[in-house]
């Protein structure tokens, strides 16, 4: 009789021990996978700060975020110029990894539009974004075909890289 209490006893510890196991498993699978937190723009690092107005003269910045995404830690500095958002994202030591440029969908190549449309046919473009990144250019559509939304990216030269739906 004395046998069951300790036995239930720890059976709840095993039990309570997987659970934190897998807490912690789902925690890290949250980092590797880049959640985003905002950070007020007076914690943004100077270097951050500094290469996100080098990458974008003219941008007025209006708010910032912190990611990590497969280990490594990002700044995004989302800002506008001319009235079109963009969006800049560093490291920490203020290497520009990307910038993001919202444009006119009338302002994208006609080879990066042809190339969208014939990737999804009916395709009817709302927004669009160039996309600089490790020195190569692209383009991000989104809008709607079929009562779907998708985002394309193409790349300057007419190359479907990406389809989300």
């Amino acid at each position: 009789m004395e046998r069951l209490p300790v036995a239930f006893a720890l059976m709840a510890s095993l039990a309570l021990a997987g659970c934190a196991v897998f807490q912690a498993e789902e925690e890290d699978e949250g980092e590797e996978q880049g959640t985003e937190t905002s950070v007020a723009l007076e914690g943004v690092p100077a270097a951050v700060r500094r290469a996100a107005e080098a990458a974008v003269p003219g941008m007025t910045v209006v708010k910032a975020s912190k990611e990590t995404d497969e280990g490594r830690l990002y700044f995004e500095v989302s800002g506008t110029v001319g009235g079109e958002p963009v969006d800049v994202m560093t490291t920490p030591e203020g290497e520009v990894v990307t910038v993001e440029r919202g444009i006119h969908v009338d302002a994208v190549p006609e080879a990066v539009r042809a190339a969208a449309l014939k990737r999804v046919p009916g395709l009817v473009p709302s927004k669009a974004e160039k996309i600089l990144e490790k020195g190569a250019v692209s383009y991000e559509l989104r809008g709607k075909a079929g009562g779907k939304v998708y985002e394309v990216k193409v790349s300057e030269s007419g190359e479907v890289l990406e389809v989300e739906d």
